[in-house]
């Protein structure tokens, strides 16, 4: 029997009719959907409750999905007034929303946004989120050697079609040029657990294209086109 109070996270939200909306939700135990009836309007109680990223308690009605009332535990503000951040969160939401069932879970997540509103580097978290989910869903790149030739010495790029380090000898235009320090930091997230995200945020600069290798990998291996990924681009377009 499903329970009908549970805390969670809001994945996704998908407005219908003129104030209802359809919320997932992932809790300790998994995702949910919740039927939020009149939560757009201007005098709903519950909205603030069911913003995406944020963490609430839901308590349902006794049949079916439909929400009853919410009370907020975390609304994770830090987030909201910081645009790069919050195109993080987003990012991030539409990724566990998207796959199915898998290790990484609640309380991972919530890791991951704790870490995220207080990070001075948060391309980190997110780059260190991607690459512990590529590795749940076998998509992890080959970082240890060229995945061409094999060759360990002078790695000067990434193929997005072969999946790795390219070294200078196998380079081809088309892969995606990064510099020393950018390969180094993608390797070390490649190599990464959750516990280890205070160590790579002062391992060095985090910047843009080293998220978007993962990105890109995510766009030609997972199947899900990340719609979020886009927003992403643009903030970075501002910066």
């Amino acid at each position: 029997m499903m329970n009908n109070s549970f805390e969670g996270i809001v994945l996704k939200k998908v407005d219908y009719r003129d104030y209802d909306a359809m919320l997932s939700v992932l809790t300790a135990s998994g995702k949910r959907s919740v039927l939020a009836r009149g939560i757009n309007k201007i005098s709903s109680k519950n909205a603030h409750c069911c913003q995406l990223f944020t963490l609430s308690r839901f308590n349902l009605l006794e049949k079916g999905s439909t929400l009853k009332n919410a009370e907020l535990i975390k609304s994770y503000r830090g987030l909201r007034e910081d645009l790069l951040k919050q195109g993080i969160a987003q990012l991030m939401m539409e990724v566990m929303d998207r796959l199915e069932e898998m290790m990484f879970g609640y309380e991972e997540l919530l890791t991951c946004l704790d870490l995220l509103e207080t990070a001075k580097q948060p391309y980190c978290i997110l780059t260190l989120f991607l690459a512990l989910i590529a590795h749940e869903i076998g998509i992890e790149p080959n970082v240890d050697s060229c995945c061409r030739c094999g060759s360990k010495q002078q790695i000067a790029a990434f193929s997005i079609n072969d999946g790795g380090f390219v070294c200078q000898r196998c380079q081809h235009s088309s892969d995606l040029r990064l510099n020393v320090e950018q390969l180094r930091l993608l390797r070390l997230a490649c190599k990464a657990e959750l516990k280890h995200a205070q160590v790579l945020l002062t391992a060095g600069e985090w910047t843009y294209p080293i998220v978007d290798v993962y990105l890109q990998l995510f766009q030609n291996y997972s199947g899900i086109n990340l719609q979020s990924a886009a927003f992403l681009r643009i903030v970075e377009g501002l910066n």
